[in-house]
């Protein structure tokens, strides 16, 4: 809600008496909007990719993954923050904090884009990857435009417009690879995908502004900026340390084996992102859900449980029937030099899994303001990947970063820990008995085809069956709201319908 002034008395009591539906309510009242984006989303990015990579082939795709990769961790460090802290701010957004975050967010990305194109060419030569220091250069353009967008963006995301949100990453997605499949044929080379990728944001922000019904802006709030940055040191620190863990290919990898082994990795991770789209999604959206009920441990920790059971069963999915089935597409599609990949596969395949299983426990530790905490668990896994990766890659090769990330796992141990301490750490069952027999079903090339059946097998041990029918049923079942319970809430919800109608 964007509003010009402070919101009224009358106001206030309209917002606080709106319903407040739980995570699952309204993931699963939302049911066909979220299941039509991700389907037509993941089936986009998959084909988008597979056809560009068959292009570039890995040495060219290596130069690209590692300059996003430096591209997602200047983001991160610099940017995410101030959209999450947008999104799940309490009280209103006033067109006044929209200038002051716009302004603030295009200041400091112009600064990071003038320190990178100064280290740009240092930054390659390390890497030891051909083509990296000249679409760094490009790819770091993108940054400014998309800091530009991302108050709009969360404008969207506070009103839970998850339509709003579809058409945004659809229409952007469609302009990304618009631009970038006629440049990679005409042999532009990984500079394709630096150039398509500025021309996404260039064409997501007056898409953006549109959907969220408000004009961009510049103006300056000190205080209001004061407590958002106050905010993003915090959330910035958690991200500085996870996306490290995106430094780990270019950087250890890089210079140990050379750039085709950097451009399986980063398929191979390409891919993952791509069938867990639902977990950057659910995050976003979970954020500004959960706002309501951030000091109720109870319903907190019930919702967490649920969040982890739908997003283990969904992603779950995705990643073992693209480890069954992905042989047969990927020498189809991408031709037989990227069939490495499924060496690191399984690996880095249990790593998101399991990233995605706790992602309701950063979320959980965002909404309730212990970002330096969520920086500590970031700061264990990551520095554990990088220091394993160190070891195994020279000892193991390509295979040795997939143990990496498997060695990275038991620090996730650190946040059940930090959620038991505040007495929100959910109930592991049956969510254990899932992970483990979809971890043994990822690595049925190493187990034997009998491994396949694990998951299913999981799936019929009680209370699996329960849980998945009341889920089935909640998919389907339209969202019922809450009906106010006295005079003066119904007197408001009366007069609000009424302006609403107006």
């Amino acid at each position: 809600m964007i509003v010009d002034e402070e919101m009224s008395a009358d106001s206030r009591a309209a917002e606080s008496a709106k319903p407040t539906p739980s995570l699952r309510r309204h993931i699963f009242s939302s049911g066909y909007t979220v299941a039509l984006r991700l389907t037509v989303i993941v089936a986009l990015k998959f084909v988008g990719v597979l056809i560009i990579s068959r292009i570039l082939g890995p040495a060219n795709y290596a130069a690209y993954a590692a300059a996003f990769g430096v591209y997602m961790f200047v983001l991160a460090v610099g940017q995410a923050g101030i959209s999450v802290y947008l999104t799940q701010r309490t009280g209103a957004l006033t067109s006044l904090h929209i200038g002051a975050a716009t302004t603030f967010l295009l200041a400091e990305s112009m600064a990071i884009v003038l320190l990178l194109e100064l280290l740009a060419v240092p930054l390659g030569a390390y890497a030891n990857i051909p083509g990296f220091s000249e679409v760094l250069r490009i790819i770091m353009l993108a940054l400014p435009i998309q800091a530009f967008s991302m108050p709009a963006q969360a404008l969207i995301e506070r009103r839970l417009d998850l339509k709003g949100v579809a058409v945004v990453e659809l229409s952007t997605l469609a302009g990304y690879y618009a631009c970038a499949l006629p440049l990679a044929l005409l042999g532009v080379g990984p500079a394709a995908l630096a150039y398509a990728l500025v021309f996404q944001y260039l064409l997501a922000a007056p898409i953006t502004y549109a959907i969220a019904g408000v004009r961009p802006r510049f103006a300056w709030d000190a205080r209001f900026v004061a407590q958002m940055a106050r905010f993003a040191v915090g959330f910035s620190a958690a991200n500085f340390v996870l996306q490290l863990r995106s430094l780990v290919n270019p950087f250890i990898v890089g210079p140990a084996l050379g750039a085709y082994s950097v451009g399986v990795i980063a398929m191979t991770i390409g891919i993952l992102e791509t069938l867990t789209q639902v977990r950057s999604m659910l995050w976003r959206i979970t954020i500004a859900t959960l706002t309501h009920f951030r000091s109720d441990g109870q319903k907190l920790r019930r919702i967490i449980g649920e969040g982890m059971e739908i997003q283990l069963l969904a992603i779950g999915a995705l990643l073992l029937g693209f480890g069954w089935f992905g042989g047969l597409i990927v020498p189809a599609v991408l031709g037989v030099r990227w069939l490495p990949i499924f060496h690191v596969y399984p690996y880095i395949a249990l790593s998101y899994l399991t990233m995605s299983t706790f992602n309701m426990h950063t979320v959980t530790l965002t909404l309730l303001n212990r970002n330096w905490l969520l920086a500590a668990f970031q700061g264990v896994n990551a520095l554990a990947l990088a220091a394993a990766a160190s070891l195994f890659v020279r000892i193991f090769g390509l295979e040795g970063y997939g143990y990496a990330e498997v060695a990275a796992l038991p620090s996730y141990w650190l946040l059940h820990y930090i959620l038991a301490r505040f007495r929100v750490a959910p109930n592991y069952h049956p969510t254990v008995i899932w992970w483990l027999a979809a971890a043994v079903g990822l690595f049925w090339r190493q187990l034997g085809l009998l491994a396949i059946a694990a998951p299913f097998a999981a799936l019929l041990v009680p209370p699996s069956p329960t849980r998945i029918k009341a889920m089935a049923l909640n998919l389907f079942r339209p969202a019922s709201r809450p009906q106010p319970t006295n005079k003066r809430e119904r007197i408001v919800c009366k007069t609000a319908a009424l302006r609403s109608d107006l």
